[in-house]
């Protein structure tokens, strides 16, 4: 897995149009980001891991077939 911390100014740049809480972030919450720069899922701190990697296998399945 690959984890990335960023200050605020980058996080502006990065995920301001997408959320306005760096806060949030920093509690717990994530997001899943394609090689491409596409924000693909975005989970809450207390998200049901079991329900994440639900999500992602159908991802990765969905992936391999296009």
């Amino acid at each position: 897995m690959f984890q990335a911390q960023i200050d605020e100014r980058q996080f502006e740049s990065l995920l301001g149009s997408v959320s306005h809480s760096l806060l949030r972030e920093q509690q717990g919450e994530f997001y899943i980001i394609d090689p491409n720069g596409y924000i693909m899922m975005h989970y809450a701190a207390d998200s049901d891991p079991k329900g994440i990697l639900k999500d992602l296998k159908r991802l990765l399945s969905v992936s391999k077939s296009h």
